[in-house]
């Protein structure tokens, strides 16, 4: 009822870019806030780095079984599904009262990682010209570039100065917006 009839291939690609951008900053972000989850939750430094390891090897294995299991679905239901995973996964993280918890929140938001990206690739391809198909699957990669370059500088700011809890707010906050825009376009 409230969608965008043909929205502007422009608008789709930018709402492709919040979701890279949020999704990206969740999986770097941590990086900079390893400090403070071990201070918090109580860990050592070195056992926050698993937070890294297990957001990389959860991308990596579940990627390709979730995308091989959901290849019949239509693209932006799979979208919604994955940033609603991806939201979902924020909250667990932003309230996660210890680290194990932390830690199967980055299982569960890595797993929509790979299929998510995939599916807007493949959507911005197609609903670009030829001549502007390559452009666009570098614009949607430039909210991850963003997300690196500005998201987890400030993350790891807000994350020093407020909370580590705060960041994942802020992520979660990113994520409804993609996922209002994924649902009216």
């Amino acid at each position: 009822a409230y969608m965008i009839k043909n929205p502007p291939r422009s608008l789709v690609i930018s709402i492709f870019m919040i979701g890279a951008f949020a999704v990206g900053m969740t999986e770097y972000v941590v990086t900079g806030l390893l400090t403070q989850f071990a201070n918090d939750l109580n860990v050592q430094v070195s056992t926050t780095g698993l937070l890294l390891s297990v957001y990389a090897l959860s991308v990596a294995f579940f990627g390709p079984i979730i995308r091989l299991l959901t290849l019949k679905f239509p693209p932006k239901l799979l979208l919604i599904m994955l940033i609603s995973i991806f939201i979902i996964s924020n909250i667990v993280a932003a309230t996660a009262p210890n680290f194990e918890v932390l830690l199967l929140s980055r299982l569960l938001s890595a797993s929509m990682h790979a299929p998510f990206f995939g599916v807007m690739m493949s959507l911005a391809m197609a609903i670009s010209p030829p001549h502007k198909k390559t452009g666009a699957v570098a614009l949607v990669n430039g909210g991850l570039v963003i997300a690196v370059m500005l998201g987890v500088p400030f993350g790891s700011y807000v994350g020093a100065v407020l909370d580590w809890r705060v960041v994942f707010w802020i992520i979660v906050f990113l994520g409804i917006i993609n996922l209002l825009g994924l649902i009216l376009v």
